[in-house]
């Protein structure tokens, strides 16, 4: 889970560097992770997941609900007892006292439960953009493809023009046209191939916002290469990352268990006041009454230790969780610096020589200085 995370955050990161231009019927990034803020499927649940912890967060600072208890002794006997004259009548009133902070501490746990639900929905969205980001330029890169394939076909296309002219001519042989032309049909299936993937890729990118694609084109620039940082920089960030508070609400709101398990450990109280009336006498009396449950002192044991291998397990997880975000982010950025430079090297020296390859080439081959073998390795 982690290294996914860590894998979307620097997609995040390449797809907010780029610069977009809204234009007619074309998407751009920031409108893309707009529509998946507002309309995400995965998202929408939680507002009202978050009404829901405040009305209990507010519910765990309320006291114990009072008891009113209305009892009837020596009714309905036989003989000199028959009826109700007899009867001994008693109201009751009871309230529970709770013992060791019972009150706080289940409004902490509360509160440390809005807490993490507010960290999974921080973490859910930042899942949600670089996912948006991630299949937006998987599209770009789709509409890039098929670019290059018009290019190709248009260089094909020439030189299918080029051989048939010297074809007439007798200067080369119908098999090299053949060849050409099958080479410029395979390019055309190609296409077709890529606009089918192009077309998937477009509705896959419109269901995270659940609705069709009401778009033709994505605005944007695969060439503008963002600026990647440091790895103190990346670890200053990591620490304000919302996958690593999630983690340590997690840990927090185990620790607000455990509190609140030893608090339950405590005994409640529960005190009663009332009156009693006996029929027979035509006499009230008050009675008041205090009880204490005696809990089984080896279950309280029992509850208190795996709420504490839960606290400590929780505790675990956060710091493996952050070893591992750090290793699997520091091997994303390594490896981005590594395909930077690629990218630069292809830029700046390996696509100008070869476009002046492939012109030395044409031009040789319309002279007769190159056969069709050297033309489509040039291609």
């Amino acid at each position: 889970m982690s290294i996914l995370f860590g894998q979307r955050v620097l997609l995040l990161a390449i797809g907010l560097s780029a610069s977009f231009q809204l234009v007619a019927a074309e998407l751009t990034l920031a409108d893309a992770l707009q529509r998946t803020l507002q309309h995400s499927p995965a998202l929408q649940p939680y507002p009202y997941q978050l009404r829901q912890d405040a009305a209990l967060q507010q519910l765990a600072l309320l006291k114990p609900d009072p008891e009113l208890e209305l009892s009837a002794e020596n009714l309905l006997g036989t003989g000199e007892q028959s009826g109700v004259k007899d009867a001994e009548v008693s109201l009751l009133f009871s309230q529970l006292l709770e013992r060791g902070d019972k009150a706080q501490r289940r409004s902490q746990q509360a509160s440390e439960q809005t807490q993490l639900t507010q960290a999974r929905f921080a973490a859910d969205k930042l899942d949600a953009l670089a996912l948006s980001t991630g299949r937006f330029i998987e599209v770009l890169s789709l509409q890039q493809q098929l670019n290059w394939l018009a290019e190709r076909a248009t260089l094909e296309q020439q030189a299918l023009a080029t051989a048939q002219q010297r074809a007439a001519q007798a200067l080369v042989l119908q098999a090299d046209v053949a060849r050409l032309e099958r080479r410029l049909l395979q390019t055309s299936l190609d296409s077709a191939r890529l606009q089918g993937e192009l077309e998937l890729a477009r509705r896959q990118l419109a269901m995270l916002w659940n609705a069709e694609p009401d778009f033709d084109r994505l605005s944007g620039d695969l060439s503008q290469l963002p600026l990647l940082p440091d790895e103190a920089q990346l670890q200053q960030r990591l620490l304000q990352s919302p996958q690593l508070a999630l983690y340590l609400s997690q840990q927090r709101l185990a620790e607000s268990l455990l509190q609140l398990q030893a608090a339950s450990a405590v005994a409640d109280l529960r005190w009663s006041a009332g009156v009693r009336y006996n029929n027979e006498a035509n006499s009230p009396s008050v009675l008041l009454g205090l009880s204490m449950p005696l809990q089984n002192q080896a279950r309280t044991t029992a509850q208190l230790d795996a709420a504490t291998a839960a606290a400590g397990q929780a505790a675990l997880a956060t710091e493996q969780q952050q070893r591992q975000l750090q290793l699997s982010l520091l091997g994303l950025l390594r490896q981005l610096h590594s395909i930077r430079a690629e990218i630069r090297a292809t830029e700046t020296r390996i696509l100008p020589s070869a476009r002046a390859v492939l012109k030395a080439t044409q031009q040789g081959y319309q002279s007769g200085a190159y056969d069709m073998t050297d033309l489509l390795a040039a291609q």
